[in-house]
C-alpha cells in the first residue's frame, strides 16, 4: 500500500481468476462437445442397427402375409364345394392339404433393447423416437398378441380336431404346393355343418390377420423411412 502496488496486484489476482475460469470453461465446452458427439455416434449405431433389424422383419411380415392369404384361399375353396354342394374333384385336394397351421410374429428386437438400456432419449428426433416406441411397443405387441391370445387357440382347439375327422392326408410337408389330402368321407363332408362352421371361422381370422400384417408392414416401412431420413441429418 506503501508503494502504491495494491492496484497492480488486484489487476493481477483478477486477471488470474479470469483465465481459470475461462480455462474451466473452455474444459467444459470441451467435455460437452465429446460427449454430444459421443452421443451422436451412439444414435447413428443404434439407427443402422435398427434399420438392419427392421428390413429383415419385413420378410418375415411378407411372408405371414402370402402364408394366411393361402390358408384363406384353400378355406374358401372347399367351402366354395362344399356350401354349393358340388361334386368332388380332385383339385381340392391340395387346399384340404392347406387348411392349418398358422403364423407367428418375430421382431428381432436386438438393437431396439440395447437402445433402451442406454435410454431413449439418444435418439434426438422427437417424432422418431416416439415412432420407434410405437412399432416396438405396440405394433409388434399387437400382432404377437393376437396370435398368442386368439389365433393359435383356434388353430390346435377347434379347427385342428375339425380337420383331422375329416381329412386325411396324403403326402404333407411344411407350407409346399405338392401337398395332398383326401375326404375320409365326401358325402359326410358335405352335410358337416362343424367342419364347415370351424373354416368359416378361420377364413375370418385369416382375413383379420392379413389386414393386421398389412398394416405392421405399413408401420415398419414408415419407420424404415423415417429413419433413413434421420440417418442423412445426423451422418452430416
Amino acid at each position: 500500500m506503501k508503494d502504491n502496488k495494491l492496484l497492480p496486484y488486484l489487476l493481477y489476482a483478477v486477471g488470474e481468476i479470469v483465465l481459470v475460469v475461462a480455462g474451466i470453461l473452455i474444459a467444459v465446452q470441451i467435455e460437452d462437445s465429446y460427449q454430444q458427439s459421443q452421443t451422436k455416434q451412439l444414435e447413428i449405431k443404434y439407427l443402422k442397427e435398427m434399420h438392419g433389424n427392421l428390413t429383415f422383419d419385413l420378410q418375415d411380415i411378407q411372408f405371414n402375409i402370402e402364408f394366411n392369404e393361402s390358408r384363406k384361399r384353400s378355406n374358401e375353396a372347399v367351402l366354395h364345394h362344399l356350401t354349393n354342394q358340388l361334386p368332388y374333384h380332385d383339385s381340392l385336394d391340395y387346399h384340404l392339404s392347406n387348411l392349418l397351421f398358422s403364423t407367428r410374429t418375430l421382431p428381432n428386437m436386438g438393437a431396439y433393447e440395447s437402445l433402451k438400456s442406454k435410454g431413449l432419449e439418444i435418439i434426438s428426433n422427437d417424432s422418431l423416437r416416439a415412432n420407434i416406441t410405437y412399432v416396438y411397443s405396440f405394433a409388434y405387441h399387437n400382432a404377437i398378441d393376437f396370435e398368442h391370445a386368439d389365433d393359435h387357440p383356434y388353430q390346435y382347439d377347434v379347427l385342428w380336431p375339425a380337420v383331422m375327422d375329416a381329412v386325411a392326408f396324403q403326402a404333407y410337408e411344411y407350407n409346399s404346393t405338392t401337398n395332398t389330402a383326401k375326404p375320409v368321407n365326401y358325402a359326410s363332408m358335405l352335410k358337416n355343418t362343424q367342419f364347415q362352421n370351424a373354416l368359416k371361422s378361420n377364413t375370418l381370422i385369416r382375413t383379420y390377420m392379413i389386414q393386421m400384417y398389412v398394416e405392421l408392414k405399413a408401420d415398419v416401412e414408415n419407420l424404415i423411412d423415417q429413419i433413413d431420413t434421420e440417418l442423412k441429418l445426423v451422418e452430416k
